[in-house]
């Protein structure tokens, strides 16, 4: 859907499988006739237009061809051609017959490129029309989908007198549908050969000029129906285009999902118009044409920059002040502390989209927990960071980047200085923190914006349409700051500025401008570089190691309880869908909880709530570790030896050690537990091997009798991990809900 956006997508495909023939476009017998009816106006100089007239001069007389000049009254038809357009000299014959139709005022022909010019710049031309073609034919059996206004195609025949009305410097397909003055038809067979770009710069010339002629003319004739969502649908796959670089290049999309996402359909659509065009010269140059897919993309994104006496710079220093705002947003949502408000709100959030059991929010936050869910949901951030607390703050970030595009706009909508916009940014770079955090303040300022740009839009614009808009953003306001109706004052402090200051700066003498202009300068330099660093961070909890320890050395019957926001850390990492991490209340194990401390991590130590009962302190462990320390059939280091004389090592390892030391001589390496639980009290629940009998663990023949002999313990003595490292043979017991034996 990228490469061409959705509604190309289906409309090029039917185009493609299409096979019937359509009135008025079928070959004809006869040989072409003059048509005294029809007078053909070329746009464009004499000197220039050779080939047009040469082209007119086979389907006309020559004294009806005129060019340049309005031609007089009288002729029923007029066809209206560029200097380089060459109709075939079948053209009338294939359209006129069209005009039996009364709706009909409009035909159009169907372009052919001529491939004389640079070959990827034409081979991607080429297909664009002829994707477009198909998609433009199909609307003839679907008038009500009026598609033949999105895109202008060459060689156009209108009936004089729909035109004597219209202006013929804009687009003359809006202006008709705008009107209501009929239909045009695209019509296959009615062969124009239009020019090749002649090299990158005519090419970069062409498209911008059609696409701001679209712009403009679409805007102009506010946005007649079928045009809206042409337009949305192009903005977004010029906006995906445009990002794919800085995606891929950021790791948020990967180089194999760019070439199965983007090229592979890129390419397949490539192949499917060299075969229906039986036109081999597309292969060679086929990977080539994404490239000049993201030129067209930037392309038509500048054809929306407003050309009135506004400098670029001026838009330049806007556009940086939203960057350095969303910027800073940025940095703090990764930086800041807990708020109060976001341990419940995330955790609600992550419950809904994770499929959990739904964790109650207060009522008057449902409306912000609904926009979590569904920033969440559809972008999948909750996963996509260390911390789903980050993933939730991703979504303010988007709405900093909402309120800044927002404003932008509005500057545009109303005509305003671009470097209002760059001083009311600046203003809010001082209280990013505000926008920073999870929360309605982030939602509530974006939402306000959109409600403000269409608002401007319908008062300036006097488009009804927008009033929907309006009420929708001021009902999505209220509901989401009713918890906190303080939180809509920055938001509507930066709209009130931003009026504000227009005025008062449109009473500005010109003179007075520039002033402003390096004083706004000034300001996104001081606010980039010079704001106040971002407040201490809070300790982090290193929840990874957490759950890492808890799937790795804890039984599945031991449950652990831990605090808000934790808790969807800990539910994300262990993809727990059972309920073993609980929010809060009983559970065998705590994190930073009452009871005994069995294992420590950064930020957080995770405790026995029964307070180790079973675990320390049990006399048996201390007179079987005698037994065995003396055993002399077991080959230990001092320290081993004296672990098991103190009751320090887990009554499991001892019996199982008993048992095998009573078939063979064994030598121990090392007992031990888990880094986390250095510091805990815990028995140790890891021996390691290093020779059985004599021989080496590395021996692969005895490796394989202790696994098999391991296998075929029971519970609760049989190890729940063994395996040859490169210390020995490590055999591991996991920390059991149930202490017996111990």
């Amino acid at each position: 859907m990228v490469t061409i956006g959705l509604g190309f997508t289906v409309g090029a495909v039917l185009g493609v499988v299409r096979r019937d023939r359509e009135h008025g476009s079928s070959s004809v017998d006869s040989i072409s006739r003059v048509h005294r009816s029809v007078v053909v106006l070329i746009n464009g100089r004499e000197e220039d237009s050779a080939v047009a007239i040469e082209a007119a001069e086979k389907l006309v007389a020559r004294e009806d061809i005129y060019v340049g000049t309005v031609p007089p009254e009288g002729y029923e038809y007029v066809l209206l051609l560029e200097p380089d357009h060459r109709p075939d000299p079948r053209f009338l014959d294939r359209t006129m017959p069209l005009f039996d139709d009364p709706d009909v005022v409009g035909v159009a022909g169907y372009a052919r490129v001529d491939w004389t010019g640079p070959r990827v710049l034409t081979a991607y031309r080429a297909r664009a029309l002829a994707l477009g073609q198909w998609l433009l034919t199909v609307a003839r059996t679907r008038p009500r989908t009026e598609v033949a206004r999105l895109s202008p195609s060459p060689a156009r025949l209108f009936r004089t007198r729909v035109l004597a009305d219209l202006d013929l410097g804009s687009n003359l397909s809006q202006q008709i549908y705008r009107r209501r003055l009929g239909r045009i038809l695209v019509v296959r067979g009615a062969i124009v050969d239009v020019a090749a770009p002649a090299g990158l710069g005519e090419y970069c010339t062409q498209v911008s000029t059609g696409a701001r002629d679209f712009w403009r003319s679409s805007w102009r004739n506010r946005f007649p129906r079928g045009t809206p969502a042409f337009a949305v649908e192009t903005a977004i796959a010029s906006a995906l285009w445009l990002a794919l670089p800085v995606l891929v290049v950021t790791g948020v999309v990967t180089v194999p999902a760019l070439l199965l996402g983007v090229f592979l359909p890129d390419l397949l659509l490539t192949l499917a118009v060299a075969l229906r065009q039986r036109e081999p010269r597309y292969l060679p140059v086929a990977l080539l044409l994404p490239f000049v897919r993201v030129l067209d993309a930037s392309l038509v994104f500048l054809a929306l920059l407003p050309r009135r006496s506004v400098a670029v710079a001026g838009w330049l220093v806007a556009a940086a002040s939203a960057v350095v705002f969303v910027f800073r947003v940025h940095v703090m949502a990764a930086r800041l502390p807990v708020t109060s408000l976001e341990p419940s709100l995330v955790d609600a959030a992550y419950s809904r989209v994770a499929g959990l059991q739904g964790i109650p929010v207060a009522f008057d936050m449902w409306a912000t927990t609904l926009q979590l869910v569904l920033y969440g949901g559809v972008s999948g951030s909750f996963s996509r960071y260390d911390s789903v607390l980050t993933g939730a703050r991703e979504a303010s970030v988007a709405a900093a980047a909402v309120l800044a595009l927002c404003a932008l706009l509005i500057a545009a909508v109303l005509r305003l200085h671009p470097l209002l916009v760059s001083a009311v940014l600046v203003v809010c770079c001082a209280t990013a923190d505000l926008f920073a955090t999870a929360g309605p303040r982030a939602f509530a300022a974006a939402w306000l914006g959109v409600g403000a740009l269409a608002l401007a839009g319908a008062i300036t614009r006097r488009i009804a349409k927008l009033i929907p808009a309006v009420i929708i953003a001021a009902i999505a306001v209220v509901l989401t700051v009713l918890p906190s109706p303080i939180a809509v004052v920055v938001p509507g402090l930066f709209v009130a500025a931003l009026f504000g200051v227009a005025i008062l700066l449109d009473r500005l003498p010109r003179a007075a401008r520039p002033a402003f202009a390096v004083a706004a300068l000034t300001a996104v330099a001081a606010v980039a570089l010079s704001v106040p660093t971002v407040r201490p961070v809070a300790p982090t909890v290193d929840h990874r190691a957490i759950a890492d320890w808890l799937d790795s050395n804890a039984t599945s019957d031991l449950d652990l309880s831990a605090p808000p926001l934790l808790w969807s850390d800990l539910t994300r990492d262990l993809a727990d869908t059972d309920g073993r991490v609980r929010r809060g209340g009983p559970a065998a194990l705590a994190v930073d909880g009452p009871g005994l401390p069995v294992a420590t991590f950064p930020g957080a130590t995770v405790t026995l709530t029964a307070g180790g009962a079973g675990f320390v302190g049990d006399g048996n462990r201390v007179v079987a570790g005698v037994d065995l320390a003396a055993n002399t059939r077991i080959t230990a280091p001092e320290p081993v030896r004296l672990a098991f004389s103190t009751g320090r090592v887990d009554f499991r390892v001892m019996a199982v050690l008993a048992e095998i030391s009573a078939q063979t001589p064994i030598t121990i390496a090392d007992v031990t537990n888990p880094e986390p639980e250095y510091s805990s009290e815990l028995p140790l629940r890891t021996v390691v091997l290093s020779a059985v009998d004599g021989r080496p663990v590395s021996d692969p023949a005895v490796a394989a009798e202790l696994r098999a002999w391991f296998s075929a313990q029971l519970p609760p003595y049989a190890p729940d991990d063994f395996r040859s490292t490169d210390e020995g043979f490590a055999v591991s017991w996991r920390l059991s809900g149930d202490p017996v034996p111990n």
